[in-house]
């Protein structure tokens, strides 16, 4: 599946989780959770729709508190066709079968739609990486911002 991985590494990090480990690494985590919400978010705004909403549905994303990583992506099995198309091959037509259901919902001929992607695949819908694209600078100055303020904590205080 297409997912994005979201990895605090840093030498000043370390250096603080060394003075301050308790502090330092709940609000790193905190912060982590807090990417890790907003790429979700984008990630679904820019996930297609299509008829039931199921490829938005299935953007989840799991916090690692002991790696301090977060993953974000999609769980529905036709993400990766979705991300990078896919070669021809056959789709089943029948009654309840996710591409009658979006054919009747569009209003098109599934048979048609059936023997194009047969014939063609079907083109990519890329959502993953121009989300990625878009969230790592405002992901990296969610940290500095927030490692920048935790510094001045514990020199502070």
């Amino acid at each position: 599946m297409p997912t994005m991985t979201i990895d605090v590494d840093s030498t000043q990090v370390r250096a603080m989780l060394r003075a301050a480990p308790a502090k330092v690494n709940s609000r790193l985590v905190r912060t982590l959770n807090i990417g890790a919400i907003q790429t979700q978010r984008e990630l679904r705004i820019a996930a297609q729709v299509g008829v039931t909403g199921d490829l938005r549905k299935s953007v989840k994303y799991a916090v690692d508190e002991q790696a301090l990583t977060a993953e974000i992506g999609p769980t529905a099995k036709h993400a990766n066709p979705v991300e990078f198309g896919s070669r021809p091959h056959w789709v089943s037509v029948a009654q309840g079968s996710p591409l009658r259901d979006w054919a009747d919902a569009k209003g098109i001929n599934p048979y048609a739609v059936q023997r194009s992607i047969a014939k063609k695949g079907t083109k990519p819908n890329p959502f993953v990486k121009p989300t990625y694209t878009l969230m790592e600078p405002r992901i990296s100055r969610l940290f500095d911002n927030e490692i920048e303020a935790l510094t001045k904590e514990l020199n502070n205080g």
